[in-house]
């Protein structure tokens, strides 16, 4: 028999093309192909994955590369097309096993983007302006790192590294802040739905929000403010003595307001919708409320609406429809704040000295929070806590009070000092 000339070593000629075989202290492979160009592309590839293969991955043949963990009591696998993503998705879930984040089988492979999608379903009931500031922190902040993150692999150091990131940036607190407390809501979705055992952006470390006082105004210059706003001053009275947001005053009705019961009923607001059109919507919190009206609003209010139809909104644009705050801002409001020199003066500033004017004068925060339509007195008094200066001084001397009245000398006793609380 003749020999065979230029014979490939690993090659045999088989019907339909060539089989080529592997040896190697892995172990041996077989593959057919029609063509030696395409069985050598697969050879010389396997042959360089198999040098660098990692521990814990191993080659199957048509089955591709297995990926195997067995730590801490876990024992699972899966299959990759590549060694590279098999490599990479073994130490992923090491990571996540050993972070206590890892989930079951049918999660591991789960990514952050995938899990927008769910928590997007979830939020049906969620305003739409609301939403839209979760998109923007989405889009600016959180998918361009986590986006394609396996959700097993999103662990405390990760998320610290994200923060950092951000600081180094030089995004603001007040950013950061945000982007993180909506990363957190998300993965806090993640965990209630069994997707991740733990949250990973809980605990974190975050730069400090430097202390930002509200400035509001004295109920003078809320007069005067009203006055330089012509036709509009009962709008701006209205908005310094109850307290409303504007997107709450602009959606009052004629109808709203009982002058018997000396009250207004507060029930819807204009938002602004994901299509950036303004639409009547219910409030903030959700919440219906109904605030007293002071005595002497009461008489203005009167003669405001007096003979007027109870469905035309109470402040009404030149068109007759409900007053569009943008339009009142520059025509009155700013020219009016110029005039009298007030600094940091805007529309919302009317509501920061309702809350502030009221808490000064000692009404209780739980009251205020309620009349706010806040969604707690927890969240008045954070936001509130340094106009409340008053209830401070009162405490102190109420102490001092205590001290000279013990029976006992004592050294701050025989002084008579007074205890005081700096402006």
């Amino acid at each position: 028999m003749p020999k065979r000339v230029h014979e490939e070593p690993g090659v045999v000629p088989v019907e339909g093309g060539y089989r080529f075989r592997i040896v190697h202290n892995k172990g041996q492979f077989e593959r057919k192909y029609k063509t030696k160009v395409d069985g050598r592309k697969w050879r010389n590839q396997t042959l360089v994955d198999l040098d660098k293969c990692p521990h814990g991955v191993s080659y199957k043949n048509k089955k591709g590369w297995l990926a195997e963990v067995s730590l801490d009591g876990i024992e699972v696998s899966q299959y990759f097309p590549t060694v590279d993503e098999a490599a990479e998705w073994r130490e992923q879930t090491v990571t996540s096993i050993k972070a206590k984040t890892f989930t079951t089988n049918q999660n591991l492979d789960l990514t952050f983007g995938d899990l927008l999608t769910e928590w997007n379903e979830s939020k049906a009931s969620t305003g739409d302006r609301t939403m839209m500031r979760y998109e923007s922190l989405l889009k600016m902040h959180i998918l361009p790192v986590f986006k394609n993150q396996l959700l097993s692999s999103i662990d405390k150091n990760f998320v610290r590294a994200w923060v950092a990131q951000m600081q180094k940036d030089g995004k603001t607190p007040q950013t950061i802040a945000k982007a993180h407390a909506l990363l957190r809501q998300i993965l806090k979705h993640a965990v209630e739905e069994e997707k991740i055992v733990r949250n990973s952006a809980d605990g974190t470390s975050l730069p400090k929000i430097p202390a930002k006082q509200s400035s509001y105004l004295e109920y003078e210059q809320v007069e005067q403010l009203a006055e330089e706003c012509g036709e509009y001053k009962v709008l701006v009275l209205t908005l310094a003595t109850m307290g409303f947001r504007i997107g709450e005053l602009r959606a009052i009705q004629v109808g709203d307001v009982d002058l018997e019961r000396q009250e207004l009923t507060i029930d819807k607001a204009f938002t602004i919708n994901r299509s950036y059109q303004r639409v009547l919507s219910t409030t903030k919190t959700n919440q219906i409320r109904t605030v007293p009206i002071p005595g002497l609003l009461k008489d203005t209010l009167a003669d405001f609406i007096d003979g007027r139809d109870p469905n035309e909104y109470l402040f009404r644009g030149k068109r007759g429809d409900a007053i569009n705050e943008g339009w009142f801002r520059k025509r009155y409001f700013a020219p009016a704040v110029a005039k009298l020199g007030f600094k940091d003066t805007t529309l919302h500033t009317m509501r920061h000295s309702f809350i502030s004017l009221l808490l000064n004068a000692g009404e209780p925060a739980s009251v205020v929070s309620r009349l706010a339509g806040h969604s707690s007195s927890v969240l008045t008094m954070k936001t509130y806590s340094h106009v409340n200066k008053n209830d401070l001084k009162k405490s102190m001397t109420t102490m001092d009070s205590i001290m000279k009245s013990s029976p006992d000398k004592g050294l701050l006793r025989d002084k008579q000092s007074e205890v005081t609380i700096a402006n």
